[in-house]
């Protein structure tokens, strides 16, 4: 099989529902935001990101990355008055308080008035299984090996047209991205009609398109890590039918796919607010 050398295209995302920011605002590492696993095994996680002027939004979890982390047990809100001070958080029964700890770990301790139940908890960076993974034999990687690139990691503000078509029906893709800020926002489209969708939606529980979303159909799970932390999608088609793992985990199981068997080239694009990529590779039969 021929691959063609990398084109670069602007293109316009308007057309599947990412809207452009009016101004890039890169974010910042923000010790509260991320994952958060209790200190306790069986109890609630949670997922904690801002959501502006020091404020924050604290979602509590029954688990991460099953089906369960669709809905919030609860929704706790909070503002923090100055670097110093600690978050103060409140959502229906539960009430709590995010702290800054001396040593630069956070915590985070929520309680329910009506049940008793309280809960502790430290920010945790989970495993991801999916990254700096090795690209198959033969397998295409010209989209990472470009003059643009830094350190392996190249800066995204256009989109990328990997190959002019791709041969055959059964592909397998890999692409680890990082998403810089809330505005943030991707497509990938292996497809004629379908596209997979990668806005910065973590922690924000009925956010459409969530990330990993196949066209106008949500992931069955929200695997999502938060904004600067990379990230890594998986594509894997067999005749007519795609499944799509994020970050390891299956969101998308043998979903048929219209068109799926015409060639059709794989893009990656963005508008207006940039985003990073790594390891991206696609392998055909």
């Amino acid at each position: 099989m021929r691959f063609l050398p990398l084109i670069v295209l602007s293109c316009c995302l308007s057309s599947i529902g990412i809207a452009a920011p009016e101004k890039f605002v890169p974010t910042k590492h923000d010790p509260f935001v991320g994952d958060w696993l209790p200190k306790n095994p069986g109890d609630h996680v949670a997922q904690v990101f801002a959501t502006g002027d020091n404020a924050y939004q604290a979602n509590i979890l029954l688990a991460f990355d099953d089906e369960s982390s669709a809905e919030p047990v609860a929704v706790l809100h909070g503002t923090r008055p100055d670097e110093m001070s600690p978050v103060s958080l409140n959502g229906g029964d539960w009430t709590g308080a995010l702290r800054p700890d001396c040593c630069g770990s956070p915590q985070m301790e929520i309680v329910n008035s009506k049940t008793g139940e309280k809960i502790r908890l430290a920010q945790y960076m989970r495993p991801n299984p999916r990254l700096q993974v090795k690209p198959p034999k033969g397998a295409n990687t010209r989209m990472v090996f470009t003059n643009r690139m830094r350190d392996g990691v190249r800066t995204l503000d256009s989109a990328i047209l990997v190959s002019e078509t791709i041969a055959g029906k059964n592909v397998r893709a890999h692409i680890e991205f990082r998403l810089l800020s809330d505005q943030s926002a991707a497509a990938v489209t292996l497809w004629k009609d379908k596209w997979i969708a990668l806005p910065a939606s973590y922690g924000r529980a009925g956010a459409a398109p969530a990330c990993g979303a196949l066209g106008d159909t949500p992931p069955t799970i929200r695997a999502e890590r938060a904004i600067l932390e990379w990230q890594a999608l998986d594509i894997e088609t067999r005749d007519d039918r795609a499944t799509i793992f994020l970050n390891g985990v299956r969101i998308h199981d043998s979903v048929k796919i219209a068109d799926s068997t015409t060639p059709a080239p794989l893009k990656i694009e963005t508008r207006g607010a940039p985003i990073e990529l790594r390891n991206a590779w696609i392998s055909t039969e």
